[in-house]
Parts: C-alpha cells; structure tokens; sequence
C-alpha cells in the first residue's frame, strides 16, 4: 500500500510539472523621444500581480510565463504604451514613450 501510494504521489508531481509554465527572463530598457533614459516608469504584465518600475538608467527586469503576454508601459507625463508579445525565450524589449505636451494656451 505504501508503495502504491509513493508511485501516485511521484506521478502527480510528474503531471503537475508538466503543465506547470516555463519563467523565463523579460528585460529591457525604455528611453523618451531623444534616447534618454525614463526613470520610475510602471510595467503591468496582465495576468501578474506584481508591477515593476524602471530604474535610475531606465532598465527593467522580471521573470515571465512563456506565451502571449501583454505588457503595459506607463508614467506620469508620458503617453502609455501596451505591447503584445509572445514570449517562447528570454526577451530583450526595450521601448520609447512620447512625452505628454501640455496644452496650456497663453494669453495675451
């Protein structure tokens, strides 16, 4: 009996890693519209419950389930930007945001 249940227990681990998602690496850089680095931009990845932020010189890091993942890029004073990518590898994305121009109007 005790063999039986060892030999179940060995396959449902078996099983359960089988289905279980691979992490691999996300990583990149996200800079404005002249190449400088963006600090403190937030990164959502649907589906984690974790964010991310960039650091002093704009890099990001995380561990990612392979597949489809839809990436989100957002700061105060820039336009956001979302990115779908499938991801079957370690991935290197870096992106640029636009800054947001204000529209303030002067009078004369």
């Amino acid at each position: 009996m005790k063999k039986a249940a060892s030999i179940l227990s060995f396959l449902f681990c078996l099983v359960g890693s089988l289905f279980a998602q691979e992490q691999l690496e996300l990583q990149g850089k996200v800079t404005d519209g002249n190449n400088g680095s963006i600090k403190n931009i937030t990164i959502t990845i649907k589906g984690k419950e974790e964010t991310i932020q960039t650091n002093d010189v704009g890099s990001y890091r995380t561990t990612i389930p392979e597949g489809k993942q839809v990436v989100k890029f957002s700061a105060p004073g820039y336009a956001s930007k979302t990115i779908i990518i499938e991801v079957v590898d370690n991935t290197q994305l870096d992106v640029q945001l636009d800054k947001i121009q204000n529209s303030k109007s002067s009078r004369l």
